[in-house]
């Protein structure tokens, strides 16, 4: 269906994945086009147009992006709104409208459980990069600082295991080591 504007902002969306970025902006267009009020594709159309470096109307289309985000109307990633304006208010309302869209709003999450309180604060570092990798350099001396005696340390890679001596290391600086890369999210 040539008039479905969703499949046409989908397809822009598709070809900035790919780096066709000429043809997104084509697809883009069209979507606008059939329907302007499309979830995040005034913003996408936008972002798409300053990385082409595609000067034209560009103050009216970010001001006009603006006025939406900051009376409700329009949807844009907060990282998208970095570009595009500098104000820390609308950087703002940019992220919570983002927020309030993308988390669940029907309570999905549980409650935390109570837990007793433990005698030393756990810390629990979450990385892709245990193994010879200069952060990894960088945070194992850091590991082997801490005050064991107040802090638990907890790594936990879902990285590549290259089994190098930064690895061992690191494994060696930490209370508990978990590799979860083959686990799966749920």
């Amino acid at each position: 269906n040539p008039e479905y504007a969703r499949a046409h902002s989908t397809r822009a969306s598709t070809l900035v994945e790919m780096r066709k970025l000429a043809e997104a902006q084509t697809s883009y267009e069209r979507a606008l086009a059939l329907d302007h009020s499309i979830e995040f594709l005034s913003s996408s159309y936008l972002y798409n147009k300053m990385k082409l470096c595609d000067w034209r109307e560009i103050e009216a289309l970010k001001a006009e992006l603006v006025r939406k985000t900051m009376d409700g109307t329009a949807l844009t990633s907060p990282f998208v709104m970095l570009a595009i304006s500098d104000s820390l208010e609308v950087q703002s309302k940019a992220a919570a409208l983002y927020a309030a869209y993308t988390q669940p709003r029907d309570g999905l999450l549980a409650a935390p459980k109570a837990r007793a309180k433990a005698k030393k604060i756990r810390i629990g570092y979450f990385s892709a990069t245990f193994h010879d990798h200069a952060a990894a350099l960088w945070v194992s001396e850091m590991f082997e600082k801490h005050d064991r005696a107040r802090f638990e340390l907890i790594g936990i890679s879902f990285g590549p295991d290259k089994k190098d001596h930064v690895r061992k290391r690191l494994e060696a600086s930490l209370d508990q080591f978990h590799d979860v890369r083959d686990t799966s999210e749920t």
